[in-house]
């Protein structure tokens, strides 16, 4: 049987976890972090900031639990307040967490917090190439011709 609740805080890094295994095939990932080592600090970085999510707001977050409790899956979504929804949305304060097996030579600050900076910029101008400025949300279903 499958249970869904919400997460604790204390379990974001089994969900940075199930983040980066479920993008194990993007081309994009790969090219972006080639190495183990690398997806590993974006699993780290994925984690911090699902945990900064839960903390802020507990309830957009949900998790999918097997019979031993173990995290399955898990859907997080924002909460886009229709007043503020122009103002730049709030990037947690991200800190790395040290990890004393890591070799001296990796930046997580320089290589894998980068990247999103860089990955917004690009999404961003693509939406507003194709949409304009206008929020949009669309469940894309083709299996009903939707």
């Amino acid at each position: 049987m499958v249970v869904i609740n919400s997460p604790q805080p204390s379990e974001a890094q089994r969900l940075g976890e199930i983040y980066v295994l479920s993008m194990a095939e993007n081309p994009i990932i790969v090219v972006q972090f080639p190495t183990l080592e690398r997806r590993q600090e974006l699993r780290g970085y994925f984690s911090i900031s699902i945990e900064h999510a839960i903390r802020k707001q507990p309830d957009t977050t949900l998790v999918a639990r097997n019979d031993d409790e173990r995290i399955l899956s898990f859907i997080h979504w924002d909460v886009i307040d229709p007043q503020t929804v122009d103002q730049e949305a709030e990037e947690p304060d991200i800190q790395p967490k040290v990890d004393p097996t890591a070799s001296d030579d990796v930046s997580v600050d320089s290589e894998v917090l980068s990247w999103q900076s860089k990955y917004v910029a690009i999404a961003e101008d693509a939406r507003a190439k194709s949409m304009g400025q206008r929020p949009y949300i669309r469940k894309s279903m083709p299996e009903f011709g939707i």
